[in-house]
């Protein structure tokens, strides 16, 4: 037997990301990025996403939250992921939650590691100039080394 059930969450996103979940059951996508399930925000601008999703009552759903940027109705760059050690249980016909935070303990990670990766720069203030005429049109090689940040 199945039923409905409406995932609602609170989560403040930017402009071009959007909210899913995803699960343990074949209903939630199995905990797989193709299957994620795209939530609506209830209003523009709102922070509440939602979305009610047909789940099977002989089976324990356990899910996830995570913020994406959809590139294609079947790609998605996960921005954001609910990283707690035990996932969210299915409990009722509905779940009002908040992005992240799970029994007041808030657990959020950037990127879904297993399955693609981001490098992102960040360059404060003039950013990066090279200055000298005679470097114009040469191209550059830098290594990097990652930074803690509460340390620098």
């Amino acid at each position: 037997m199945d039923r409905m059930h409406k995932f609602r969450v609170e989560c403040e996103t930017r402009p071009g990301e959007s909210l899913a979940v995803t699960g343990s059951s074949a209903e939630l996508g199995s905990w797989s990025k193709p299957g994620l399930i795209l939530l609506q925000q209830t209003e523009h601008n709102s922070n509440i996403w939602e979305k009610e999703v047909e789940l099977s009552t002989s089976e324990s759903h356990q899910y996830r939250y995570c913020v994406v940027v959809v590139l294609h109705p079947t790609r998605f760059i996960v921005r954001r992921w609910e990283t707690h050690l035990h996932p969210r249980i299915v409990r009722g016909t509905e779940s009002d939650d908040v992005f992240g935070k799970c029994d007041g303990i808030v657990c959020v990670q950037r990127g879904w590691l297993t399955e693609e990766m981001v490098v992102q720069f960040k360059l404060r203030d003039t950013g990066l100039n090279i200055w000298k005429r005679k470097f114009a049109g040469h191209r550059f090689w830098m290594k990097l080394t990652p930074v803690d940040q509460e340390l620098a």
